[in-house]
């Protein structure tokens, strides 16, 4: 979910320099979470309970990645977990 929340913000944060690798990594990421709750549904609360964490972890990944400031990014995750988890998503 890092992997995947840090990509998501590079993308929304960085416009010039998305990339058809930073979309690879998020759908594979998308991908690999999706069968993991297929295995193991009962993780799946998890996502919820652990999403400020993830979030705070993914704005550490993603500072040395963009050169921006931790202060760049919002306080709190600024996606639902359906938004990070719908294939369709990309925020502009």
């Amino acid at each position: 979910m890092q992997v995947l929340l840090s990509h998501i913000l590079k993308w929304q944060h960085q416009p010039d320099g998305r990339s058809p690798s930073w979309q690879t990594t998020i759908v594979t990421q998308r991908l690999e979470i999706e069968a993991l709750l297929r295995q193991s549904p009962s993780l799946r609360p998890k996502l919820t309970s652990e999403l400020v964490q993830n979030y705070v972890n993914a704005v550490k990944r993603a500072v040395p990645q963009t050169g921006l400031r931790k202060e760049d990014f919002p306080v709190g995750c600024p996606f639902t977990i359906q938004q990070i988890l719908d294939e369709e998503f990309l925020p502009t």
